[in-house]
């Protein structure tokens, strides 16, 4: 299938998606004084892995790669669970905004290991331009913990412990992407590689909350209504439509606009739970974001020379 540049649809949906991706770190933000950010992960995790299992193998009936669970499958499931048990925690010490910028790391990570694993995959100067400007901006974070965005209740050590979850966060899903690019779960179906990320995020928690003993849940309507939205919404249904733009659209141009998805996580933060939004923590967020599509654009320029190029 030929990927075309966005059009009007491309871009609505994609900006659909950013709001929601942005208000997930918010909603689990919100609930966590009902129910855990763990146990959140576990719960939704687990529920969103059994919606995609039934949607690919028993509505659209797709044709998974045999054996790839135990391998490919483990390492992406690993990863997976691992950066949202990081999410998890980070949310229990810093804000939303900062876990969602530091979240979106990811492709910094990423784009350093395809480097490092594949020749194809060489970084531009431009873009390692990128990586040191966004990197600049998560040291601002660990320079100036005091005002790094987090909200004033967090101690300065708690506060550090969140933003450096946030961070490893970022380093998990930036090696999950490598992961599949690298092993042939990049020709497996989409919904077979999203199952096992789900999975491996519901195995991982589980343990966790139940150790730890953060299983308190305590019911209501927004409570229920928001462990849907995170299931349903955002780990089932974005997700598949993520993946059913990546089959039509160029990949790098939808990667520029999700880097809306931090901004409008630190403005619904800001909105919504009165998080802090001081200068410090606006220059890195603003130094992490141009980073990030500094990269995002080089890579669309060297792939426009090498379409002109008659070799």
């Amino acid at each position: 299938m030929i990927r075309r540049p966005l059009n009007v649809t491309g871009v609505l949906t994609m900006l659909a998606l950013c709001t929601i991706w942005g208000f997930q770190q918010v909603a689990m933000k919100a609930m966590a004084v009902s129910a855990d950010p763990l146990l959140q992960v576990a719960i939704r995790s687990s529920g969103a892995a059994i919606l995609v299992w039934t949607y690919s193998r028993l509505w659209r009936r797709d044709q998974w790669v045999n054996g790839l669970a135990w391998r490919e499958g483990l390492v992406v499931g690993a990863l997976f669970g691992i950066e949202y048990l990081f999410v998890g925690i980070g949310l229990r010490h810093t804000g939303s905004g900062l876990m969602s910028v530091l979240l979106y790391t990811a492709p910094v990570f990423a784009a350093i290991g395809l480097h490092l694993a594949l020749r194809e995959e060489r970084l531009a100067w431009s873009q390692w331009v990128g990586c040191i400007a966004s990197f600049v901006g998560v040291s601002i974070i660990f320079l100036f913990p005091s005002d790094a965005g987090h909200e004033p209740v967090f101690s300065r050590d708690l506060a550090l412990l969140g933003a450096l979850c946030g961070l490893l966060a970022g380093l998990c899903w930036g090696l999950t992407t490598v992961a599949v690019r690298v092993s042939r779960l990049s020709e497996a179906p989409f919904s077979q590689t999203l199952f096992y990320q789900l999975l491996g995020g519901g195995i991982f928690a589980w343990p966790v909350v139940i150790f730890f003993d953060y299983g308190s849940w305590q019911p209501s309507v927004t409570l229920v209504a928001l462990t849907f939205y995170q299931t349903a919404i955002v780990c089932f249904a974005s997700y598949l439509v993520w993946f059913w733009l990546l089959q039509r659209y160029l990949a790098s141009r939808l990667g520029v606009i999700s880097l809306l998805t931090p901004v409008i996580a630190v403005l619904l933060g800001a909105l919504l739970l009165g998080e802090e939004i001081t200068i410090q923590f606006m220059a890195s967020t603003v130094l992490i974001v141009a980073g990030i599509a500094t990269m995002m654009l080089s890579d669309v320029r060297s792939r426009r020379t090498k379409i002109a190029s008659p070799n």
